[in-house]
């Protein structure tokens, strides 16, 4: 083992996900870092189909462990709304 902190800082990511949701509808998605490794942070990003504007807003985006990142997203809309959507989580070996 190595000097005390963090090494093999890496940005993990989602497959980038077609989602379709009907009004007030929720999607959760969770993130795994690599064997041996901790979550450190995370996020996640929403973009419309085809250029259009979809209003999704976040639940939650959290650790749920020390190895995920989870986000619950949530559509707020009247109508159904289809976004791309990707999770990311900052990850680390913890010394």
């Amino acid at each position: 083992m190595g000097p005390p902190g963090l090494t093999g800082q890496q940005v993990v990511s989602s497959a980038l996900t077609t989602v379709t949701l009907q009004p007030e509808e929720t999607k959760t998605v969770e993130l795994s870092c690599l064997t041996g490794q901790r979550v450190f942070g995370g996020g996640w990003e929403a973009v419309g189909v085809n250029n259009t504007v979809v209003s999704v807003y976040p639940l939650a985006s959290f650790p749920p462990t020390q190895t995920k990142w989870k986000v619950v997203l949530k559509l707020n809309q009247s109508t159904a709304g289809t976004f791309n959507l990707r999770v990311y989580a900052v990850c680390a070996f913890s010394n």
